[in-house]
């Protein structure tokens, strides 16, 4: 709490965060996951705002928001983007424009973004599908080499998987890849469930 006031978080994300701790204590230390677990699950339903996503080289907060919609939050993010533009005339845009998209998230630093301007197409609480675009998925590679290198491999596990399906959707903890009414494929991980969730 205290470092959280002293760092200007607001207070809402700090309480969230917190309480990632004490759960994450209890839970061999399972913290980043968690925290970004929380932020993601409520960007399922309805989009949560790109400013605030958390699975990017380029995020915006530095701390993990309450939810994906926080007002609290989306303000410190517009001050940090307010700061880019300062240094470097388009760079707010760039980044936003980075940030935007489809997250496929299993645990860190496993995850893909898919390309923007699929609609998603809610199938019940905590599914949706999307279209994925010719680009397909873009996974985040970190500057670190050891992770790289199994963010590397995890890229063409999951691209394999995928070949040649139009749309994705999280089915029964399931990544399911299908094309026209024909499943593909499908894609579990052992511990944790996939997440499929938007940022606009």
């Amino acid at each position: 709490q205290g470092a959280g006031a002293l760092l200007g978080i607001p207070a809402c994300c700090i309480d969230a965060f917190e309480a990632d701790v004490r759960r994450s204590r209890v839970d061999e230390d399972t913290l980043n996951d968690d925290a970004c677990r929380r932020v993601l699950l409520s960007a399922v339903e309805a989009p949560g705002d790109a400013r605030l996503c958390p699975l990017s080289n380029l995020e915006l907060l530095g701390f993990y928001p309450c939810h994906a919609r926080c007002p609290a939050a989306i303000a410190r993010a517009n001050a940090v983007l307010a700061a880019l533009e300062t240094q470097r005339s388009g760079a707010a845009n760039e980044v936003l424009r980075r940030l935007r998209g489809d997250y496929l998230f299993w645990r860190l630093p496993f995850f893909a973004r898919l390309d923007v301007g699929a609609d998603a197409v809610p199938i019940g609480p905590g599914t949706a599908e999307v279209q994925v675009s010719p680009g397909g998925l873009i996974v985040n590679v970190f500057p670190h080499q050891p992770a790289a290198a199994i963010q590397r491999r995890f890229a063409g596990l999951l691209t394999q998987a995928f070949n040649g399906g139009t749309h994705v959707s999280v089915v029964a903890d399931q990544l399911v890849a299908r094309r026209g009414d024909a499943r593909l494929h499908g894609f579990a991980a052992a511990e944790q469930s996939p997440i499929l969730a938007r940022f606009v």
